[in-house]
């Protein structure tokens, strides 16, 4: 143009506009009833109104950032007398399915596909690395240890600044509005139009009072019980049970707040271990020496007493409330709506049955 008219051409700024796109790239189909009357319409390209609602759009981010990339030049754009230019762009289909584009490029012959093969891998290598580098971005965060166990967050979020997903995960959360609890057919569908900013509250599916005495019970199985000798670890917050199965299995269940070990000992074809194999002198040991590597440095935890749990001294023979003069009385955690209420004699009792042979698998 220049060569014949003498006219220089000036860059339009509305070429840089998403505007421009949608008056090609926005289509609206509108079907007909037998007598040619539309009865509907269909939205078969949305592009614009698509950018529109994204974040590129407040990113002041225009279709033409991906799909008129800048051109490596000089480039001339005229067969005539034309001069070589910069900072040209080249406008580019991107897609998302490359397989589709080789696809045809592959049965081009029996498809009559116009394009050279050069331009149809070029425009699948283009696609490619554009869902690579260009579509979504995966994040890990926060990283955060709790003693030797690794928690993160994985988070899926495309580029038009949608969350396509992200991991969330029910948590222990006193404070938070307790959720029903149900499982099976009864569960829900999961919202996900819920709010997602805040913890996913896990529903309580043991009773607060009746949880702590459970593990004050299985606390006693290592205070006093049968697996007291992991009392030499020097730790207030463990607690476990040792069990031996039809004189075949040997195993010991034990746990700290944040940590669960389970050792078992015997044979694969079930064979008896001997008579004098127990939980508590065989996998007993072998959980010992694992918790005393993995709690190392571990701060104990000590879990608080609730409100509707009390403390009663009694008698450890009846389990009855014991006398004020009575010497051999313990205390024992109780539910308050269960306690016991009738006070023994006030005679002293002895140590229970201290002449009666006793097995360690018979103690727990």
């Amino acid at each position: 143009m220049q060569s014949v008219t003498g006219y220089v051409q000036s860059e339009a700024p509305h070429l840089k506009q998403s505007e421009l796109c949608a008056s090609c790239h926005t289509l609206i189909t509108e079907a007909f009833g037998p007598d040619g009357e539309v009865i509907g319409s269909l939205p078969e390209q949305m592009n614009y109104q698509e950018w529109l609602h994204s974040a590129f759009n407040k990113e002041e981010r225009s279709c033409q950032s991906c799909h008129m990339p800048r051109a490596e030049g000089p480039i001339r754009v005229s067969s005539v007398l034309g001069d070589t230019r910069d900072r040209l762009a080249q406008h580019v289909f991107v897609g998302g399915n490359a397989f589709m584009v080789r696809m045809l490029n592959r049965y081009r012959n029996e498809l009559g596909v116009a394009a050279l093969p050069a331009e149809m891998e070029a425009t699948a290598r283009a696609t490619v690395r554009q869902l690579q580098d260009e579509t979504a971005s995966v994040s890990i965060s926060p990283l955060e240890m709790n003693g030797r166990q690794l928690a993160f967050s994985v988070e899926v979020r495309n580029l038009t600044g949608d969350t396509i997903y992200k991991a969330r995960y029910p948590e222990v959360c006193a404070e938070c509005p307790q959720p029903v609890a149900t499982t099976g057919a009864d569960q829900p569908p999961p919202d996900v139009a819920a709010d997602t900013s805040g913890p996913i509250p896990a529903p309580r599916v043991l009773d607060e009072g009746n949880a702590f005495i459970m593990n004050s019970m299985l606390q006693d199985v290592i205070r006093r019980g049968t697996a007291i000798r992991a009392k030499s670890l020097n730790r207030n917050d463990l607690a476990g049970k040792t069990g031996t199965t039809n004189e075949a299995d040997t195993w010991f269940n034990g746990y700290q707040k944040n940590l669960v070990a389970s050792v078992w000992v015997g044979f694969s074809d079930h064979r008896p271990v001997g008579d004098n194999e127990y939980g508590s002198n065989s996998p007993l040991p072998i959980w010992m020496d694992f918790m005393k590597v993995a709690l190392d440095g571990v701060p104990e935890e000590t879990r608080q007493q609730p409100s509707d749990v009390v403390t009663l001294k009694i008698d450890p023979r009846t389990g009855e409330p014991a006398s004020p003069d009575q010497q051999n009385a313990l205390f024992e955690y109780f539910l308050a709506d269960h306690a016991p209420t009738t006070r023994a004699s006030s005679q002293t009792t002895t140590d229970i049955d201290s002449k009666q042979p006793v097995r360690p698998i018979d103690l727990f």
